[in-house]
């Protein structure tokens, strides 16, 4: 019989009867164990699921026994090339910065039980992260004063109403980039009246 987690803080009562070679049966008798208690807790088989790629999520798994399951502990580190190791996120998931990249990432599971009682950490530290495809996450164009005409101007209004762009600034595209080391982004400006429906080089 395997004992399994409906059986804790209970007693178990096994009945055997001994019988001879030749059919003969003997006296029942039966025998109750102590209470069962809680063994510690222990994780393992821990394993990583996802795409080890900027921008993409992963998660963190492990197997747990030793009465029952309480509130374990998950954390992720990223280790970098010097060995050193940077705490990310405490939860089972992750999701990849650019700032990963070329980096392994460590997930440490932790098993507690549902009386606080914690095991030992166990941990797996994964291949380094690679390059996701090039992208932008965001882009916004901000307009700023040319040199001599005055301050710059927020994207902004106060308001949160969006921003006027006026003849004689300058336009500029703020991004945030994903996809290993940045290249030589390739930009095109391109206009049209309002009562064009196509843009002009």
């Amino acid at each position: 019989y395997t004992i399994s987690l409906d059986d804790l803080d209970s007693q178990i009562r096994v009945t055997y009867t001994p019988v001879r070679s030749d059919g003969a049966v003997g006296t029942t008798e039966s025998f109750v164990t102590d209470v069962i208690m809680a063994g510690p807790p222990v994780a393992s088989n821990v394993r990583v699921e996802g795409d080890l790629l900027e921008n993409c999520t992963v998660e963190g798994f492990a197997d747990y026994k030793g009465g029952r399951r309480g509130d374990c502990k998950a954390r992720w580190y990223v280790r970098e090339s010097n060995g050193a190791e940077r705490l990310v996120a405490d939860s089972s998931s992750y999701l990849i910065k650019t700032a990963d990249w070329r980096n392994r990432l460590k997930f440490e599971f932790t098993p507690v039980r549902d009386d606080g009682a914690a095991g030992e950490p166990v941990f797996l530290v994964t291949e380094a992260v690679a390059a996701g495809q090039p992208a932008f996450l965001t882009v916004s164009a901000v307009s700023a004063a040319s040199p001599g005409a005055g301050a710059s101007s927020s994207a902004s209004s106060p308001s949160g109403r969006a921003q006027q762009h006026e003849v004689g600034k300058t336009l500029t595209c703020e991004t945030e980039y994903v996809g290993g080391e940045p290249g030589n982004h390739e930009f095109k400006w391109q206009a049209r009246s309002g009562s064009n429906t196509e843009f002009a080089d």
